[in-house]
């Protein structure tokens, strides 16, 4: 089931109910997710108004792109050369496809079918030449699919390149469960055996085995790794691209009560821990503390720009998928 309720000019909230646990809303202004409630409880950190939602920098839950990361602004696609828009100014890298001039920001057109089994929203958009100065133009599609069987979507990243254009797109969902005011009793595992290395400007020089502070191959709890971090590490907080150990990359994360599984066919995964203290304001939270969401952003490596260029014709076909689970006592 779901419903569309306009929000402002070319900026439409569609609420979806998967006849069982799950209920989300969607928007149209970054391909992305408002809100989304299990067995009623908040899963993700739900920002206190839509005009919030649509204009925090943070970019909570919503579609990265054209390229999600972090990139040098200057390079070239077969020998064209290209200087991407800084993510501001002093700084020679891109984020997330142009910062607040990225497809994170804009409106985004979509159409939804639903059938006995599920209930799919297609957001689509295209990419412009040299838009925040990127060349060439994709194709894009970012498609939600809430199963009316099981407690699970997926999100499916699908393109074509209209020309030779780079293209990484993934999503920025923050999450955190039943208004827990910290993460630091979540436990989180994955299959990542190797990291990227970063410079002290954030840009990736290399990769390296993972480190035993951020090994998450078995679970662990967060805190451990935010601990050594915060005490240790520059950049302050869980902000590290890994790259998965085979085809599939899966991922747990667990609090007391509720277990998110994670699964996708994308190569690597960027984990941001928010402890950035900002000032954003959450329905479902009304502190500022640290581990307050947790982001994981399932992607093409970036460091490798052959996974990121696309040629003319070119198809892009990625996903991830999502389950969760009440545990019991």
């Amino acid at each position: 089931m779901y419903s569309v309720k306009n929000f402002k000019k070319d900026v439409d909230l569609i609420e979806i109910y998967n006849g069982l646990n799950l209920k989300a809303t969607l928007c149209n202004f970054g391909a992305g997710m408002y809100s989304l409630y299990f067995n009623e409880d908040p899963m993700i950190l739900e920002l206190d108004t839509v005009e919030n939602y649509m204009h925090s920098r943070g970019y909570f839950n919503k579609t990265l792109g054209s390229v999600a990361g972090r990139i040098p602004c200057i390079g070239s696609i077969n020998n064209k050369p290209y200087n991407l828009d800084p993510v501001e100014e002093g700084k020679d890298f891109d984020l997330h496809g142009g910062g607040i001039k990225s497809l994170s920001f804009k409106p985004w057109k979509y159409e939804i079918k639903e059938n006995d089994k599920e209930i799919r929203v297609i957001f689509k958009i295209k990419t412009k030449n040299l838009e925040n100065g990127f060349i060439g133009r994709a194709s894009i599609k970012v498609i939600y699919v809430f199963s009316k069987i099981k407690n699970d979507f997926k999100i499916l990243f699908k393109a074509k390149a209209l020309d030779d254009t780079l293209l990484n797109l993934s999503n920025h969902i923050y999450w955190s469960f039943a208004r827990d005011l910290s993460l630091e009793q979540y436990k989180l595992k994955f299959n990542a055996d190797r990291v990227a290395l970063m410079r002290d400007d954030l840009l990736f020089f290399g990769v390296d085995d993972v480190p035993n502070y951020i090994d998450f191959r078995n679970a662990r709890k967060i805190k451990g790794s935010n601990d050594f971090i915060r005490k240790n590490v520059s950049v302050g907080t869980i902000d590290n691209t890994f790259l998965f150990d085979s085809k599939i990359g899966k991922a747990i994360l667990k609090s007391d009560k509720y277990e998110l599984k994670m699964k996708t066919n994308y190569p690597a995964m960027n984990i941001y821990l928010d402890n950035s203290l900002s000032d954003a304001k959450f329905n479902n939270r009304s502190d500022y503390g640290l581990m307050r969401g947790i982001a994981l952003e399932p992607q093409l490596f970036v460091l490798d720009h052959n996974q990121i260029t696309f040629y003319k014709g070119d198809i892009y076909d990625y996903k991830i998928e999502y389950s969760l689970k009440l545990l019991e006592k």
